[in-house]
């Protein structure tokens, strides 16, 4: 599926066929949504193994990690503060 996804551009209305997005049905609307999360772990730069990508709670675990780490890295930056860097 993910190659048929690459090969209509991303588009759910070329990957269906269809003129417009009304022209969907509801099954299809959320076919496409999972379509795209997965394309888009597929896309990350530092995106897991297939064996965690392919096991739905390993793929759970893995993002609540990543998530984790996201904060940790931005509490990181906002918390260091250079000597001096206040005006003190």
């Amino acid at each position: 599926m993910r190659l048929r996804w690459e090969l209509a551009g991303s588009s759910a209305m070329k990957f269906y066929d269809v003129k417009t997005v009304w022209d969907l049905s509801d099954h299809q609307l959320h076919l496409v949504s999972w379509v795209r999360f997965y394309a888009s772990i597929y896309d990350m730069p530092n995106r897991p193994s297939d064996d965690i990508i392919d096991d739905d709670d390993s793929l759970d675990q893995w993002l609540v990690n990543q998530r984790l780490q996201n904060r940790k890295s931005e509490m990181d930056v906002v918390d260091y503060h250079p000597r001096g860097s206040f005006g003190t």
